[in-house]
């Protein structure tokens, strides 16, 4: 993907246009930004991709689901999981 520099050198998105601070900009009262929202900590996956690290059908994944085994996350009409979630339904199914 191509790298777009907005007018404060920032690299810019180039579907929305919005500009990504750097990891190191210091916010409003001057400190570094370390912290990473609890959004983006736990990334969401598809539900094809719980479908492929189960090799299960997406039939399976809704079951799970009203089983209570996951608990999907809606996003308007796009349904994701929680990949923390899945990857502790992963290790009580291994083992």
């Amino acid at each position: 993907m191509a790298v777009f520099r907005g007018p404060e050198n920032r690299e810019v998105d180039p579907l929305c246009g919005q500009g990504r601070p750097e990891p190191d900009d210091p916010d409003e009262t001057g400190a570094a930004t370390t912290a990473v929202p609890q959004a983006l900590a736990s990334p969401l996956m598809t539900t094809r991709e719980v479908c492929d690290l189960f090799r299960r059908t997406p039939r399976t994944v809704r079951n799970w689901c009203r089983a209570k085994r996951l608990h999907p996350v809606r996003v308007g009409s796009a349904v994701f999981f929680r990949r923390e979630e899945v990857e502790a339904l992963a290790r009580t199914r291994s083992g």
